[in-house]
């Protein structure tokens, strides 16, 4: 029953013209939400639900395209003035020293066979600007590969995994049936990367944050194509950091 559910909403792709923008059958993430939706009726028992932040943690930021940032930054900057204060500090405390690391040519590097953003040393000790008192401050807005993590499967080389952490994973390898199906993100992406157009500008989300802080808040206006590195070098001027960039 389930698969028959995912690739209706599939099919309904093609007919998708915009990304969080009109919350119908013609915005991709409200089809994802319906495919969501239904796995977690289906198996309500997923590890990913409220109050669960370990993908918000250390090396697992989210890279975000110009059309997810033009969903995102508007309930950014709808927050209460404390709270993007609050945002805008746990940005320049956690993750200022290290924010040259994200940068386009700089991002990652090997520890032994994985890929890594953070530096390990400070890994356990940094996580998404957004994560306010263990909770995401602005899901209604969060961007393609949240929404995704924890409820999706990917297919790969013919092989079909899912899309979550290694705790979850292990969860579903130890209570789920066997033939659990779960919705394939592969068209989803697909469809995405058909929207943003050619040459789209994307970063890591720590970056879009660092590229429209304005003193201790956010700026108000909204900018699809910043210069993030020149953002880092502003950003770690004011933390006394120079020549990182």
């Amino acid at each position: 029953m389930l698969p028959a559910v995912y690739n209706g909403l599939v099919r309904m792709l093609p007919d998708v013209t915009n990304v969080g923008g009109s919350w119908d059958e013609r915005d991709l993430y409200w089809v994802m939400e319906q495919a969501g939706l239904h796995a977690q009726a289906a198996h309500p028992e997923f590890l990913c639900r409220s109050g669960c932040n370990h993908c918000c943690t250390g090396d697992q930021m989210p890279l975000v395209s110009s059309i997810e940032w033009r969903v995102l930054y508007p309930t950014i900057y709808g927050l209460p003035e404390g709270s993007r204060r609050l945002i805008v500090r746990q940005l320049r405390e956690q993750w200022g020293p290290i924010l040259h690391m994200l940068l386009k040519g700089h991002a990652g590097y090997l520890d032994g066979e994985q890929l890594r953003i953070v530096p390990k040393a400070v890994e356990s000790c940094v996580h998404c600007p957004l994560l306010l008192f263990g909770k995401c401050s602005a899901y209604a807005g969060r961007p393609f590969q949240c929404r995704s993590f924890g409820t999706f499967a990917r297919q790969a080389a013919g092989q079909v995994e899912p899309f979550m952490c290694g705790q979850a994973r292990a969860h579903i390898d130890r209570n789920f049936p066997t033939d659990t199906a779960l919705p394939i993100l592969n068209p989803y992406e697909s469809k995405l990367v058909a929207l943003e157009g050619p040459n789209p500008v994307a970063a890591l989300l720590p970056l879009w944050l660092a590229a429209h802080v304005e003193g201790a808040d956010f700026s108000q206006t909204c900018t699809l194509q910043p210069d993030f590195g020149l953002a880092v070098s502003r950003l770690q001027a004011t933390l006394g950091l120079t020549g990182k960039v």
